[in-house]
């Protein structure tokens, strides 16, 4: 090779660079087989690499792929499981709505049955005390009844004694009467009358004294005596026999003699008039 010379600025000459020496042909072929050798094994080591690379990719895409599949699975699976507890939820949440409702309606029917309690309880005490008070105005009653009892059998007994007193009493009078009757006492028989006047042996008493006036021909004592017996006996079985011997005395008939029986009833009926 032939040497380089190189000019500087100044315009001087450098040394001159020797040539390099030409390498050996068995150094360069040994270079060559070298480089051959190489290159052969980057190609294989390449083309190694990209099946491996490929074997990767696809076993790569193939777990992604299932990564997919088992995450949309997955997806799926908790979307059903979401799904079923919203329809869960919803379903606790009508459960609970309709649980307030019951709840409330519990509460007002337990509220109306408290009140339905309390009227009762104020009946049954309102019914105790109106129990207390009937029995307190029985056990009254009963007292009073007792009294009245006890007055009743004193009444009875008084009643049993003034019935004696008048039953002898009356006997007394009707055998009086009787007597002063069959005597043709006319002074017996006014006094009878006069003492007794609201006794049942009034009328027969005041009927016989005018009789006696009539036998004894005194038309006007009669007459007084018969019109007093109308007047406040109205009702007696005398009257009759009153009337008409009124009428006789006003026509002035002839009086009856003295011994002829006295008309009109029987003394011993007065119990009739």
């Amino acid at each position: 090779m032939a040497t380089l010379k190189r000019s500087t600025r100044s315009g001087a000459t450098r040394r001159p660079i020797p040539a390099r020496r030409p390498k050996s042909s068995v150094a360069g072929a040994l270079g060559w087989v070298l480089f051959v050798i190489s290159a052969g094994v980057a190609i294989f080591l390449l083309q190694s690499g990209s099946k491996d690379i490929k074997q990767a990719r696809q076993t790569g895409q193939q777990e992604r792929q299932m990564r997919a599949e088992d995450f949309e699975k997955t997806h799926q699976t908790l979307q059903a499981e979401l799904t079923a507890a919203l329809e869960e939820v919803n379903t606790i949440r009508k459960s609970r709505n309709r649980t307030r409702k019951s709840l409330a309606s519990s509460k007002q029917t337990i509220a109306k049955e408290s009140t339905a309690l309390e009227e009762r309880e104020l009946e049954r005490k309102k019914a105790a005390d109106q129990r207390a008070k009937i029995e307190s105005t029985r056990g009254k009653a009963e007292r009073s009844i007792g009294r009245k009892r006890e007055q009743l059998s004193a009444l009875q007994e008084e009643h049993e004694k003034l019935l004696g007193e008048y039953i002898a009493q009356y006997s007394a009078i009707e055998a009086k009467l009787k007597k002063a009757v069959e005597a043709g006492n006319r002074t017996g028989t006014k006094s009878i009358y006069s003492k007794y006047p609201n006794s049942p042996f009034a009328p027969a008493a005041l009927f016989f004294a005018a009789e006696f006036h009539y036998a004894n021909k005194n038309g006007r004592g009669a007459s007084n005596l018969y019109h007093d017996l109308l007047r406040k006996f109205p009702s007696s079985a005398y009257c009759g026999t009153a009337k008409t011997q009124i009428a006789a005395i006003e026509e002035k008939k002839p009086y009856e003699a003295a011994n002829k029986p006295l008309r009109g009833p029987s003394p011993l009926s007065f119990w009739k008039d």
